[in-house]
């Protein structure tokens, strides 16, 4: 493997660290607002009440299960690209640059996402 490759190698992992650290962090962020949920739902429990909190609720269910799913996606890629570099295979650039720029999409719109949930949620629990 010539010296580029090695470079990308390490940017590539650089970046996939980075995605699994903001992920670490948004698991943590869920817990958080799920953990709120629960203390909103202590101090009031009425029926209008138990439909927003089952929605957010399901949200925060689903982002924990996104979650889940672009890890072990950053983790697949991370093994595909390590597999080609120690066995000295060519690397399918076009191929892997492709899963690499979906996944920064879906990242993308993931800190989105969440983002919005979590703003909806702080504005809902200040208005009740």
């Amino acid at each position: 493997m010539n010296k580029l490759d090695t470079l990308r190698l390490k940017q590539y992992s650089h970046e996939s660290k980075a995605w699994e650290r903001l992920l670490y962090f948004f698991k943590q962020e869920n817990v958080f607002l799920k953990t709120r949920l629960s203390e909103v739902l202590d101090n009031r429990n009425d029926t209008e009440l138990l439909v927003s909190a089952e929605y957010f609720q399901n949200h925060f269910i689903l982002k924990d299960e996104l979650i889940d799913k672009l890890l072990q996606e950053i983790h697949d890629q991370e093994k595909d690209w390590k597999e080609n570099f120690i066995n000295n295979r060519p690397v399918p650039y076009k191929k892997q640059l492709d899963k690499k720029e979906r996944l920064r999409a879906q990242m993308q719109d993931f800190k989105e996402n969440f983002r919005e949930i979590e703003i909806e949620f702080n504005k809902y629990v200040i208005s009740i």
